[in-house]
């Protein structure tokens, strides 16, 4: 084989950048009412990078993955599942603290009898606190974006957050089985019922 004429020349290809754990404005694409598996109000909302070196982000990775998968939905990583209730059918605190953020840093009041709740979100901003949490699906442990909790945009501006810790799976056992799961509570909790 003849080496490209260009080879010393080209950058080693390191991957698509990813996302770091920390602090960012973002803008909000969807949010739309949904039931959780046990059929409480949720709001699911997608989100992306808005201000920054990470500008478009979510909407960059969708954009690859559809080079490859035509049918790709938006990155699970730009996406947030917000559950009303908790378990004890009290209002989740995750839900507050993205209302308020949202709030806070649009100015606004909820309207909270629009007859489609979700469109008064569309296109404002709101700050986000990620961090990486390790999931496994088919076998196959991994780690991803996780929208920690949300905040004003202008607490990301001033840069007045703590970057979260990592949160790994920790290995749980039971008589029958093992399973993993993630330990301790914190502010998005565990009060959250992912729809999946």
């Amino acid at each position: 084989m003849l080496k490209p004429k260009d080879y010393d020349e080209v950058e080693l290809f390191k991957g698509p950048k990813s996302l770091p754990p920390g602090g960012y404005v973002v803008q909000i694409y969807t949010a739309e009412e949904m039931k959780t598996k046990y059929n409480t109000p949720m709001l699911k909302i997608t989100w992306d990078v808005y201000e920054g070196d990470y500008r478009r982000y979510m909407h960059d990775k969708w954009e690859r993955n559809k080079k490859f998968r035509p049918n790709a939905g938006f990155p699970a990583d730009g996406t947030a599942y917000l559950p009303v209730l908790n378990q004890l059918s009290n209002t989740s605190k995750r839900f507050k603290g993205f209302i308020e953020a949202w709030r806070i840093t649009n100015q606004k009041d909820v309207d909270w009898d629009a007859a489609d709740f979700g469109r008064q979100f569309l296109d404002t901003l709101v700050g986000v606190i990620v961090r990486r949490k390790e999931e496994e699906f088919k076998g196959k442990r991994f780690w991803r974006i996780d929208p920690y909790y949300f905040c004003s945009a202008e607490t990301i501006r001033c840069g007045d957050f703590e970057i979260p810790e990592d949160q790994p799976m920790q290995l749980s056992y039971s008589r029958d089985s093992i399973s993993y799961s993630h330990e301790g509570f914190d502010y998005a909790g565990t009060e959250d019922d992912i729809p999946f």
